[in-house]
């Protein structure tokens, strides 16, 4: 397995959701990039499914990597962001994954709105 290194832009609260917008299930496996894994799992198309984590401060990674599927606890797909261009949040301010009807993940904090 090759080594991976995740550099951090500063810290951030830890508060994590995770949003699928897209009218499919889908199924996130695990999460790289932060300090402690946030737990996903099912994102149900009919509720606008959402997953949360509070996880506690931690470092603000630069890339996060999601392993995810349209198949429950499968993981074949691989979305890499670049978390450079995300502003970390704040106090009790959270930071969105949202996988959006056009099937692709975007990332961003209320301060980026």
């Amino acid at each position: 397995m090759p080594l991976v290194l995740f550099t951090s832009c500063g810290t951030f609260p830890g508060k994590i959701v995770f949003r699928n917008e897209s009218g499919k299930d889908i199924w996130v496996g695990h999460v790289e990039g932060f300090s402690y894994p946030p737990a996903v799992g099912i994102l149900s198309k009919n509720s606008g499914g959402s997953a949360y984590s509070r996880l506690g401060r931690m470092e603000f990674p630069e890339t996060a990597i999601l392993h995810w599927s349209y198949q429950m606890h499968q993981s074949e797909l691989k979305t890499e962001i670049n978390m450079r261009d995300v502003d970390p949040p704040e106090g009790e301010e959270e930071l969105f994954f949202v996988f959006g009807s056009d099937r692709s993940w975007r990332a961003y904090s209320a301060l980026d709105e």
